[in-house]
């Protein structure tokens, strides 16, 4: 009986997983090799956070698809992908699941495969021939549970932002001194300071705003202006504007008019908006609230330096 259930493991073993160059090839489709295993080390969870070195090339043309170390320059922090079961038959997140922390290995998945669910491709690229593999090399580095990633990534991006915030602060202090301006921030470190009163009841969000601006950075360059333009309608509190433009005209009514101080934050954060708005932009802009009405049906975002 035993040895019944031994040759019957065997055969299942066979039938499911097949060594094809060095590589083991799965029910699925995949291709996997491993160039380092530790078989002694821990193993991640469904939904633990993955921090891999991934390099995605296409086989036949040899073009890079994707490239961890190019998010790390980019991002300045490094790549991190959740353990998720597989979407589709074929995905390299399979061989995700077979990983010890420190182990490295390649994964082949037929390129069509490939562009199809993970790019949305129904058709293949020019220089990628159907049939051909897309290579995955992969080393999983570490892996923490989603709230352990969170920590981290928090304390990341505080670490890689500390010294332009610590800029930002100098910047904005010196900007308001040259100015004579003197306000206190809000929660959110919005600078908000109002040069005429308006009349009636503060703006709600769901309300429509029409608004006439001037955009600014520090240096007082101007980057947009409705000025010699109709004033522009803004959805309040619908995400549809920067996040400092949401918060100021909450503080506003009808006839009000503000000069407010916004963040990079609260503006277009450390990506800036090309080719207009730097990364860590300060922007400072004047607005006057020239109309409040209900809001109108499927609003659409306004084009410009919000």
């Amino acid at each position: 009986m035993k040895h019944l259930f031994t040759l019957s493991a065997l055969a299942v073993t066979i039938a499911l997983f097949t060594s094809c160059g060095g590589f083991t090839k799965t029910e699925s489709g995949i291709e996997y090799k491993f160039h380092v295993e530790n078989e002694d080390s821990a193993k991640p969870a469904e939904g633990d956070m993955l921090l891999l070195k991934m390099k995605i090339t296409t086989e036949s043309a040899d073009s890079v698809l994707f490239d961890s170390e190019d998010v790390l320059k980019r991002e300045g922090i490094p790549y991190f992908e959740p353990l998720v079961k597989p979407t589709f038959k074929g995905d390299y997140s399979e061989a995700l699941a077979l990983m010890h922390s420190g182990d490295s290995l390649t994964v082949k998945i037929v390129a069509d495969t490939f562009f199809k669910h993970v790019f949305k491709m129904d058709t293949l690229p020019d220089f990628v021939e159907s049939g051909s593999n897309v290579i995955v090399d992969l080393k999983l580095i570490k892996f923490m549970p989603m709230e352990a990633f969170k920590k981290y990534i928090n304390a990341e991006m505080q670490k890689k932002e500390k010294p332009y915030m610590e800029k930002e602060q100098q910047d904005i202090a010196a900007y308001m001194a040259a100015n004579k301006l003197t306000a206190t921030p809000t929660e959110s470190g919005l600078i908000y300071i109002e040069t005429a009163k308006g009349k009636g009841d503060l703006i709600q969000p769901g309300q429509m705003a029409s608004v006439n601006y001037k955009g600014m950075f520090l240096d007082g360059q101007v980057f947009d202006t409705s000025e010699g333009r109709e004033a522009i309608e803004v959805p309040v509190g619908m995400q549809m504007v920067i996040p400092g433009w949401d918060e100021a005209l909450q503080l506003m009514q009808v006839g009000t008019k503000a000069t407010i101080v916004v963040p990079y934050k609260l503006a277009y954060g450390s990506r800036g908006s090309s080719p207009v708005i730097p990364p860590y932009a300060t922007l400072v802009f004047s607005m006057e609230i020239v109309k409040v009405e209900a809001m109108k049906q499927n609003p659409q975002m306004q084009q410009g330096g919000r």
